[in-house]
């Protein structure tokens, strides 16, 4: 799993949605471009600014686990 979905994944979890943007590019055999098809896509138009800062701190908590739980992978 890439990262990329790991933190969609995490991110679903905790109840927000997000979707990886890596399957909508080519594949490519070039490591600076994968490094830049990777990215997420917010939906947040319909929704309130308390709920779309609820939604970004949530997120915020599910970049700070994969970094936690990456680290411990180190040790």
């Amino acid at each position: 799993m890439t990262a990329e979905q790991a933190l969609a994944d995490e991110a679903r979890h905790r109840g927000v949605r997000v979707h990886a943007i890596s399957p909508l590019y080519h594949p490519s055999t070039s490591r600076q471009a994968a490094i830049r098809s990777a990215g997420l896509v917010m939906g947040y138009a319909l929704l309130e600014r308390a709920f779309i800062d609820e939604g970004i701190r949530r997120l915020a908590q599910a970049v700070a686990a994969l970094v936690r739980s990456s680290g411990s992978h180190h040790h």
